[in-house]
């Protein structure tokens, strides 16, 4: 498995923080406050051994703790759901659904961020990673 890094953006207008918060702190207000929530995003992965990042994208709806929607539209369709028990990950492409435990499949994700129970400091290393585009940058290494 890949060790990678994964870039988080969040949009300091959206959080209603103050501008002299760093993406770190915003991101622990939003994520400490916030039990649903619905965004479009983009997710880079940047392995250790500098390789052409990855991006996919796509859309996401949860409902904390555990419950999501997660769908990655590019580069190939996938849909993976948490009821809080359970997660279920349809690939179109394999035709094929597989069915785990919620907390053991969560890890280090982009979606135990979100959709976590909270403990989310205990699977990533946070570091704020600048501005781009008028938001603040989060670093989040598992």
């Amino acid at each position: 498995m890949i060790s990678a890094t994964r870039l988080f953006a969040f949009c300091a207008a959206c959080l209603s923080l103050s501008a002299q918060a760093g993406g770190v702190e915003q991101l622990r207000a939003f994520l400490d406050g916030t039990r649903a929530g619905k965004a479009e995003f983009v997710q880079t992965v940047v392995s250790k051994a500098g390789r052409k990042p990855q991006e996919a994208s796509g859309t996401m709806v949860f409902s904390r703790p555990g419950k999501f929607r997660w769908t990655y539209d590019k580069p190939y369709y996938q849909l993976i759901v948490g009821d809080g028990e359970k997660l279920w990950v349809y690939d179109k492409d394999l035709n094929q659904v597989t069915v785990k435990k919620l907390g053991q499949a969560l890890g280090a994700s982009p979606a135990a961020l979100l959709a976590g129970d909270n403990e989310w400091e205990k699977n990533f290393e946070l570091k704020d990673a600048g501005r781009s585009e008028g938001l603040d940058m989060v670093e989040a290494t598992p």
